[in-house]
Formats: C-alpha cells, structure tokens, sequence
C-alpha cells in the first residue's frame, strides 16, 4: 500500500513539473512533432500505396487533419494564460491524445508498408522465378528414401516435349553430382509410356516437370500418375540453366519428339496505363491445388477471360472449357487446353490468342486456397442457380437448390468445381464457374468500401495463393477503377462448347486421353462477342439469346 501511494506521487509529481509554463511548451512541441511525424509516415505510405480514389483520399485527410487540429488545441491553446486546474487538465488530455493518435498512425504506416510488400509479392517475376521444378519419382514400395541411395538407378525422361529436354538433363546432372556418378536415362514420348515402363521395371525412377504428374491417368477414377508415385526429392531448375550450360544426358533418341516450333520474336509493349478509356483483357486462371505455394508449371483448372470495357462501362466474362482441343505451341502440337499450363502461364495465354484471335493484356491466377479465403473475407456470395444438383462427395456432397443460394468460400469452390452432377459434365462446370465469378464481381460492387477495410486481410490470405503480373502500378490504378465507378458496370458472359473426343495430344505420347473438340459456331459467336466489346460496342441480350448452344 505504501508503494502504491510511493508510485502515485511521483506520477503526479511529474505532470506537476511538466505543466509548469517554464518546462509545458518544450514538451508539448516535442509530443505535438512526433505526431506530425507520425502523420507524415502514415501519408507516405498510403500514397505509395496507391489505392484511393480522391474522394476517400480527401476523406482521409480531413480527418488526420481534424485529429491533429483537436490535439494542437489541447496542447497549446492558453499557454500564455494564467495556470487553471482546468488547462492541466486538458494539457494531460492533449499529451494522451498526441501520443494515441501518433501510435495510431504508426501503427497505421507499418500496416500499409506490409500490404504494399505483400501486393508486390503476388506480381510474377518471370526473371526471378524458376524455369521449372523437376520431380524424382519412384514406385511407392521403392526402398529410396533420397537422391543418395539412387545408385545404378536408370531414369526415364521426357526430352521430346518442349523445354522438358533442358529440364531432364538439368535434374539429372543434379542426380549425377549427388551418386557421384553417371546416370542412366532413357527418353519416352510422353508421360504415360514412362509410368507404363516404371510399372514394368525397365526403369527405376521418373525424372519430370512436376507438372506433368497432374494429368489425369484414368477418365474414370481420374487417379492421376502422382497419385501411384512416390516423391524422393524436387529439384528446382534456374533461369540461368541453358542448353548450352547443361550437360547433355538424355535425348529424344527412340522418343519420337515432337517438333518445337521456333517462336516469333515481339515487340515489347508499352506499359499498359489503367484507368483509361481502353478495353483490356485478363486471362483468369484457376489451379487445382491447395496450399499457400504458386506451382509454375500446374495445369489450369479454371480458363476464364474477362474483358473490361471502361468506355461502354461493360465486362465480358468468357469460359473456355479446360479440355479443349488446342495448340499446344510450346511442344508444337494439338493438345488439351489444361496441359498448356504446364509450360507456364505464357503458353496458355497464347493457346486462348490464337484460338480466338485476341491480344490477352495480363493474367491473374488463384489455387484453391486463395479462392476459398478471398469468398470468406467479401462476406460469401449469392448465385442465382438454375438447376438444383448434388455435387460428389470429393466435392463436400452439397445440396444446392434452384434459386438464389449463398455460399461460403468452401460452398462457392465445391459449387464451381462439380461437373459430374451434369450431362454435359464440363461445360455445366463453365457456365457455374462463370457465375461464381460474376457474383463475386456483384459483391465487389456492393460493398467496395468493406473490401477496401478488409484490403489488407484480404492480401495475406491470398499471399502465396494468388499471381499477377500486374506491376504494383496497375494493381493500385484497377482498384481505384473499382472503387470509383464498378456500381456502373454491365456483366455478360458466355461459355464456349464443343463435341466429346478422345486421341493422342502432344503432351501424353502414345496413350490417348478424353478431350472437347471446339465447335466452329461456338468459338465464331466468342470472337464475335470480343470483336463487339473491344470494338466499344454494346453485347445486348438479344445478341446473347441468338448464341449457338449445345444445351
């Protein structure tokens, strides 16, 4: 108790001290400058940022200055004014004050500085990411548990297809330096032939694009070949790695390889400036993993391209089916469109070019993950659905019902994801996911102003999740877009179709795989739609109701 007191009169002693006039104006100009400085930290940052439009900008100003005009009153107005009991009192309402805003605004700064850390984190660096990441599989029962006890091992190697020949003898001479000897590898056509000799003992171990173990083995159960492998170790390919720099242990040889087109050098463009009145087209791509880790070489899910008009106020969603039947330009052939990912996002993009005859601008990629958390942060969503189905119960054995349903982030990914609930099984699934994203569209629309409260959860969860390469420049100028004028937009979508197929494609060698031929009408009336809207013309309902069908 006595130290209670001992403690109580030294503070009181101090403020005593502090508010006499002689010793009051040196520290209420000092309290008052750490928290202009703090203000001066938070602006910084928050412009740096980038994010705001004018009118919010505007409002945040006005009230950082109404905050710092309160706190200068307390501190300094009477100063020369005979001392009261009333102005210590607000001297020490004026001290708390500064000292709360300007740890306030601190802790402000250092939050934007995060999320604008973050924002740069998501933009693809094709530079800095590798070229890819090369898997060393083995069969389950395989008594190897790293690359060290791989000794007398022959490899199986997919050389004939694109990159993978850079990539093969990349890892292998990784292998090389870990055995202390040199490996025997022996090049196939495709995925399935190197599994097939795996199974049957002429090799003992795959070395491939971890990409490639993704494609579907079996259309029934869809067991993928890395569900029947066993993974030793990754091996993670540089960009620095060439050809030229790369010893050469397996080549194409008895692979049949398929011929690699030599690409066309383009101009680079320039620096696309958001905001103004230009139709851009995005590339949405959707990967079937989870996880908080970007795969560069995971095959895409999800193939959805988004026109935004800002002239027209208009955006065109479009949903090309993940079979597709498309050229695959980096192994310069016919092969599904989901494959074309495997070489990276670049070949996929360029694949949706030259199928529709557009320029896609960029591309923003998201795994499951990413989308699931991002439908948690805006709230969920609401889709107006108009079949009631049950999804399966890889897909959490969902009821949806006819009508308007909201859905959870889970929901909405289980409800985007089903296809086998359908007669048209994969092009029911584009039509959904299509409706997924123009409801979250909606909802970014309706609640802008909670989106931009919850911008910087919204950027950790999808941290790690999520890919653009979008500079950080055009990210901050698209969310100003959205904030200013997205309540004004017009959504239309279609979703292209075409006929069942199954035959060799260029990245699965001699097994022959399910895949969507494109109808001709279907992927005509989807250029037509793009001719329209970058034309700065309206897409009329009219026009969609006279859209060929395949249901």
């Amino acid at each position: 108790m006595i130290i209670l007191f001992g403690i109580n009169q030294t503070i009181q002693s101090i403020f005593q001290n502090m508010l006499k006039r002689s010793k009051w104006r040196p520290i209420a100009i000092a309290v008052f400058a750490v928290l202009l400085l703090a203000v001066a930290a938070f602006f910084f940052f928050l412009m740096r940022l980038d994010v705001l439009t004018t009118d919010y900008l505007l409002l945040v100003i006005a009230v950082a200055v109404l905050f710092v005009y309160i706190a200068g009153v307390l501190l300094f107005f009477g100063m020369r004014r005979k001392r009261s009991p009333a102005r210590r009192v607000r001297r020490i309402i004026g001290i708390v004050l500064s000292l709360v805003l300007a740890a306030a605004f601190l802790f402000g700064a250092t939050v934007l500085n995060k999320v604008e850390q973050t924002k740069r984190a998501m933009i693809a660096t094709p530079e800095e990411s590798p070229r890819s990441v090369v898997g060393i599989y083995v069969l389950p029962d395989d008594a190897a548990k790293s690359l060290s006890d791989m000794a007398g091992y022959k490899f199986a190697a997919l050389p004939g297809l694109g990159e993978e020949k850079l990539y093969a003898n990349y890892a292998l001479g990784k292998v090389n330096e870990a055995l202390n000897t040199k490996v025997e590898a022996v090049a196939y056509p495709g995925i399935a032939d190197a599994f097939e000799a795996l199974k049957s003992g002429d090799v003992k171990a795959l070395a491939v694009s971890k990409g490639f173990l993704s494609l579907t083995m079996d259309p029934e159960t869809e067991e993928t070949f890395g569900d029947a492998l066993r993974l030793v170790d990754d091996i993670v390919v540089p960009r620095s790695a060439t050809l030229d720099n790369t010893p050469i242990l397996v080549d194409v040889e008895n692979a049949e390889p398929t011929p690699v087109p030599t690409p066309t050098p383009e101009p680079t463009p320039e620096p696309i400036k958001y905001g103004e009145d230009r139709p851009l087209i995005f590339y949405l791509s959707g990967m079937d993993k989870y996880g908080k880790e970007i795969e560069y070489n995971a095959h895409a899910d999800v193939n959805l391209l988004m026109v935004v008009n800002p002239f027209t106020k208009q955006i065109l969603l479009v949903s090309t089916p993940r079979d597709f039947f498309v050229m695959n330009n980096a192994l310069g052939g016919m092969d599904k469109l989901t494959h074309c990912a495997i070489q990276g996002v670049p070949n996929s993009i360029r694949s949706l070019n030259d199928l529709y005859g557009i320029q896609i601008d960029n591309f923003c990629r998201v795994n499951f993950t990413g989308f699931d958390e991002f439908v948690e942060l805006i709230g969920g969503i609401t889709v107006d659905n108009p079949t009631a189905f049950r999804t399966t119960s890889d897909n959490g054995g969902y009821y949806f019902e006819q009508g308007k349903i909201s859905l959870t982030g889970y929901e909405a990914l289980c409800y985007a994801r089903e296809r086998n609930a359908f007669g048209d099984g994969e092009l029911a699934r584009g039509r959904n996911q299509i409706r997924v994203i123009s409801a979250m569209i909606e909802k970014a629309r309706s609640n802008s102003a909670s989106i931009l409260m919850n911008y910087s959860q919204i950027l950790d969860a999808l941290a790690g999740t999520f890919e653009t390469d979008l500079s950080s420049e055009q990210m901050s100028d698209l969310i100003k877009v959205a904030l200013g004028s997205l309540g004004d937009w017009d959504i239309k979508s279609y979703s292209a179709w075409g006929g069942s197929g199954k035959g060799k494609v260029a990245s699965m060698g001699s097994q022959e795989v399910y895949f969507i031929w494109p109808n001709e009408r279907s992927v005509a009336f989807a250029t037509e739609l793009f001719d329209t809207i970058l034309n700065n013309e309206l897409i009329t309902d009219e026009q969609l109701e006279d859209a060929p069908r395949a249901y």
